[in-house]
């Protein structure tokens, strides 16, 4: 099932005529206009979506979670965000270059390890 909907999705990026880029850290904290703001936020927005789909779908199938979010939990873009920046600052090297993906990832590993949770 994932590998279909992976399949579908590239296929989609493929045909589409959207211009899609990486966002990086220093794009994320210094946008250039209002436009590239809410384009990050956006952008953000996606990336935490499809961390929580691959989280649950891990889950689903028996695998251990990335992260362990508390069920009751809704994560905004603004906490995602807050996230991006509190793991940034802690950052020792490259942080300017690196994916706001991989940043929120780790973030996220960070704010809700499994271990606290049980698993």
């Amino acid at each position: 099932m994932m590998k279909r909907a992976a399949c579908a999705a590239m296929a989609l990026c493929i045909v589409s005529s959207a211009q899609a880029q990486t966002v990086r850290f220093k794009q994320f904290a210094n946008p250039d206009n209002d436009k590239d703001a809410l384009f990050n936020k956006i952008y953000l927005a996606g990336v935490r979506d499809g961390l929580e789909t691959v989280n649950g779908s891990l889950v689903a199938q028996g695998a251990s979670p990335l992260f362990c979010m508390p069920p009751d939990l809704v994560l905004t873009a603004e906490q995602a965000a807050d996230i991006v920046t509190r793991t940034a600052k802690k950052a020792i090297r490259n942080i300017d270059d690196m994916p706001i993906g991989i940043i929120l990832l780790r973030g996220l590993k960070e704010t809700f390890p499994c271990a606290e949770q049980g698993k």
